[in-house]
């Protein structure tokens, strides 16, 4: 594990949070100003509380994912826990994503007719 990953490590460990009931997730989501992770999934359930999220790329998955849906972003090494949270909201940037969110879901509405897929839509509130 790299310094810079252990520094990322060390500081999630201090200051994440798990959960395994996802209503619970979104209540205490949804009283957040704002959220990071090194998880791809980590920032799913904020961003649908409307919390700006910022993704550290930990992994080449991550930084697919992450360029492919344009989410703002922040490479583990370049993680200092010495700066404040404000600078870190800032690099949260969603002027792309926005940008781009519409044609990727017909991208993906488009696969799943392609593929005789149903999209189900559940409502977790």
């Amino acid at each position: 594990m790299s310094k810079a990953t252990e520094k990322v490590a060390d500081y999630l460990k201090k200051y994440s949070r798990v959960f395994f009931n996802i209503q619970e997730w979104r209540e205490y989501s949804a009283n957040l100003d704002f959220s990071f992770s090194g998880r791809f999934h980590g920032n799913v359930i904020p961003l649908l509380e409307g919390v700006p999220s910022l993704f550290i790329i930990i992994d080449g998955r991550m930084q697919e994912m992450c360029e492919y849906f344009k989410v703002p972003i922040i490479d583990v090494a370049d993680f200092d826990a010495n700066k404040s949270m404000d600078y870190y909201y800032e690099i949260a940037d969603y002027t792309e994503f926005n940008k781009n969110y519409r044609s990727l879901y017909q991208k993906f509405e488009e696969f799943a007719h392609k593929n005789n897929l149903k999209i189900l839509y559940k409502n977790y509130a």
